[in-house]
């Protein structure tokens, strides 16, 4: 009790903590809302471990990212590719290379984006060693591309394990707010308008505030997202917050490179924010400050800087480690960041996220937007315009 104690959970964190160390089940479940603290928690959980039942923790995510971040939990991360190749047979040789022992943790991080066949994989693996597995995520966060949502079955079954205290958001309303607008509930909307935080307008006006706003935030010296709901609008939406940096004298006109995504053509300047789009771990990358040496990976976010006499650009994650991103990977995985879709914005924390809402969005799709700003999050409206033009209403510009 003292040891995870020593981590400062709250008490939903500890009962979780707790519960798994003593639970004996050969799979845990532990559902968490955006902003709950999983990591915190699986950071303290792996923190005890080993002391309460001798075993590895071992780290598991789709996302390279999400692994690395469990990585920086004291956690063994890996993705289900590198899992695969250590613990499952060679198929030519039948060999394995590592096997689960009793005592063992498996945590799989946002298991609601692991295929239901890894799922099933990973825990047959466990069970037959005595090892144990812990499934982290939020059936009510977007799904795989793949064959997936079998995480939302066990997500609804008893026994689980559930963070309901959000973190995340500055004002104790939004926390609130985010939960019921996870689960569908309707005065989740009440609650975000009756603060101001959703714009109303036609098609036109919504964008042009969503950028107006955003251009204001990063003005502001915030780090701001706007979330959308195509590449081809995040692009265009994109190629106005470069724009805009250019006018206000935030930027050199000359591009560094230009990238085509969707059909836009976007160019890309010192100074600009890029997000990158696939894993490379040949890229260089000048360690940060504080000696941290990162690679390149799916949805890491950039400013520009530079470009290298060798003609890579420059590019700066927010510990300070500088990435070469050769010509041919900027043409192919690099986007310009002001604007991503919400797969792309999933598992990113910012202090303001802003975007469109169209009426028939799905839930989760309104959720994850709607949950990656601590200070603010704020949504756009589409409206009809009246067809006489007789009242046109001004909206406040930010």
């Amino acid at each position: 009790g003292e040891v995870l104690g020593a981590q400062k959970l709250s008490a939903d964190q500890a009962a979780v903590s707790a519960g798994v160390l003593g639970s004996g089940r050969t799979v845990d479940v532990l559902v968490g809302p955006a902003g709950t603290g999983k990591s915190h928690t699986v950071g303290a959980l792996s923190a005890v471990w080993a002391g309460e039942h001798g075993g590895r923790v071992l780290g598991l995510a789709t996302a390279e990212m999400a692994a690395r971040n469990l990585a920086e939990l004291g956690l063994e991360g890996m993705n289900a590719a590198q899992w695969r190749q250590r613990f499952l047979p060679d198929p030519s040789t039948g060999e394995v290379r590592d096997r689960l022992h009793a005592g063992d943790l498996v945590v799989v991080d946002e298991a609601g984006m692991s295929t239901t066949a890894e799922l099933v994989e990973i825990s047959d693996a466990a069970a037959a060693a005595g090892a144990k597995v812990l499934l982290g995520g939020d059936h009510h966060q977007l799904q795989p591309v793949g064959a997936g949502g079998m995480f939302a079955h066990p997500a609804a079954q008893d026994g689980v394990l559930e963070l309901d205290t959000v973190h995340r958001f500055r004002h104790a309303w939004e926390a609130e707010a985010s939960r019921q607008l996870r689960v569908g509930d309707v005065d989740a909307v009440a609650a975000y308008a009756d603060r101001g935080r959703v714009r109303t307008g036609t098609v036109e006006e919504k964008s042009g505030h969503s950028v107006r706003g955003h251009r204001a935030d990063l003005l502001d010296g915030k780090d701001g997202l706007l979330i959308v709901g195509t590449e081809r609008t995040a692009a265009g939406m994109s190629r106005q917050g470069h724009e805009s940096r250019v006018e206000l004298g935030r930027g050199p006109a000359e591009p560094v490179a230009t990238v085509t995504v969707g059909g836009v053509e976007n160019d890309i300047g010192v100074g600009d924010l890029i997000q990158a789009t696939r894993n490379d771990r040949r890229l260089r990358v000048d360690p940060a400050p504080d000696g941290t040496v990162g690679e390149v990976l799916n949805k890491e976010r950039y400013t520009v800087i530079g470009l290298s006499p060798d003609g890579a650009i420059l590019a700066r994650e927010q510990r300070g480690a500088v990435a070469h991103l050769t010509p041919e990977y900027v043409k192919k995985h690099v986007i310009l960041g002001y604007a991503v879709t919400a797969y792309a914005a999933q598992g990113v924390t910012v202090d303001v996220g802003r975007g469109p809402l169209d009426r028939d969005a799905a839930r989760e799709s309104a959720y994850v937007p709607n949950s990656r700003g601590t200070e603010n999050n704020l949504r756009y409206l589409v409206t009809e315009q009246p067809t006489d033009g007789s009242h046109h209403r001004r909206h406040a510009d930010h």
